[in-house]
């Protein structure tokens, strides 16, 4: 069976912005990012599957070191220690030396937090300091599905960047377009068709156009683009039996 979802086939997973699913304003943004390596610390905050850790490391490049916050909260009372090892790379350096250093040239490291929500205050508050003090070497991603578990002193050293375009109502089940967003339901269908026919063009295959009209006829396969070609993937798959 043919993997259109990058989650399952690397070879699909988006290498540039461009190649991602967004609404207008944020693709803006992210590009200028992107051309220009130019940006603070960032908060990316929105609903699983909405792009935010593709985007971060598009943005981190070779310069991007990266951890999943869910695996130092599992940890328990050792999270702190694993935070801080990661954070240096090592466990006989201190975590000023390595910041101090930053990395080769005049390229500034990018440390992405996955799940970043998910760490306790306590945990949390472990990194204010290293944030603070090594604007010059370190630049920080933030992943987060809610700000609310987001500490105060680390949105205020952030940037907020919003994901979510839409949802789905929770009693209707219909596509609720954020009006924040800028973009109507049938412009999001267009986007993510647009990276519907990426994915074909990187496996060399051909979609039909009914198979992309059902699955865009349905508001739960509009939801991000991560259940967009997961639906496409499936209704592909079916036509070929």
């Amino acid at each position: 069976m043919i993997q259109l979802d990058w989650t399952t086939n690397p070879k699909i997973t988006p290498k540039t912005i461009s190649e991602m699913a967004l609404y207008p304003d944020l693709k803006e943004e992210l590009l200028f990012y992107e051309k220009n390596n130019n940006f603070g610390n960032l908060l990316m905050m929105g609903d699983t599957g909405t792009g935010k850790t593709t985007a971060a490391r598009i943005l981190g490049g070779r310069s991007a070191h990266e951890i999943d916050c869910a695996k130092i909260k599992s940890e328990g009372t050792k999270g702190a220690k694993t935070l801080k090892e990661w954070i240096v790379g090592s466990s006989t350096l201190s975590l000023e030396m390595v910041m101090e250093q930053g990395t080769t040239g005049n390229t500034k490291r990018v440390m992405i937090l996955d799940e970043f929500h998910l760490l306790s205050t306590t945990l949390q508050s472990n990194l204010y300091k290293p944030i603070e003090d090594n604007t010059k070497t370190t630049r920080w991603i933030f992943c987060v599905n809610s700000e609310e578990k987001v500490e105060a002193p680390i949105k205020s050293r952030c940037d907020k960047v919003w994901f979510s375009s839409c949802i789905l109502h929770p009693k209707t089940h219909k596509l609720i377009m954020d009006d924040t967003a800028g973009i109507t339901q049938k412009e999001w269908q267009e986007e993510l068709t647009r990276v519907g026919k990426i994915i074909e063009k990187k496996l060399d295959i051909t979609i039909p156009d009914h198979i992309y009209e059902k699955v865009l006829s349905k508001d739960g396969n509009l939801i991000d683009a991560r259940q967009f070609v997961r639906s496409l993937n499936k209704a592909y798959a079916m036509s070929l039996d």
